[in-house]
């Protein structure tokens, strides 16, 4: 059973992370820079994660995210509706929603390190969302080291 999770996360500094795990290890990502005072502290970060009989490959992977855009955004979108618009608790714990199609579980995760973040974090969904194919898109490999 392969586990794909698209994450993404907001830093103290603007800059804006995305990715594609496979079982823990990142196999695409992008980064767009924040301000000149680079801060990593993280405001907000999503991880939607997806696990069932799923390509484990690179590309065959990007290329199932993209397939089922339609299934995954609808959950997202699902889960965008349960926060709005009073946010969750960032105290207790991350947000969770946990949906099931066919032979494929799609969880949905949002934690912020503050309140007033986590009150934003149904817009956070909704963008997400909004932005599905065009975030895939903007992924690349990581560079060997």
């Amino acid at each position: 059973m392969t586990k794909i999770t698209f994450f993404a996360n907001k830093r103290q500094d603007d800059g804006f992370r995305t990715g594609i795990d496979i079982d823990g290890e990142t196999i695409w990502h992008h980064f767009v820079p924040g301000s000149e005072d680079a801060d990593p502290a993280l405001l907000w970060w999503v991880d939607v994660s997806c696990e069932g009989d799923l390509p484990s490959d690179p590309d065959g992977v990007r290329q199932w995210m993209r397939e089922h855009a339609d299934l995954i955004r609808k959950y997202v979108n699902q889960a965008a509706g349960d926060i709005d618009p009073v946010g969750f608790d960032v105290e207790l714990r991350p947000f969770r929603r946990e949906y099931l199609s066919g032979n494929v579980r799609i969880v949905v995760v949002a934690s912020a390190v503050r309140r007033l973040e986590a009150r934003e974090m149904g817009v956070v969904l909704q963008d997400l969302s909004n932005r599905w194919v065009e975030l895939l898109q903007e992924l690349e490999q990581p560079s060997e080291v």
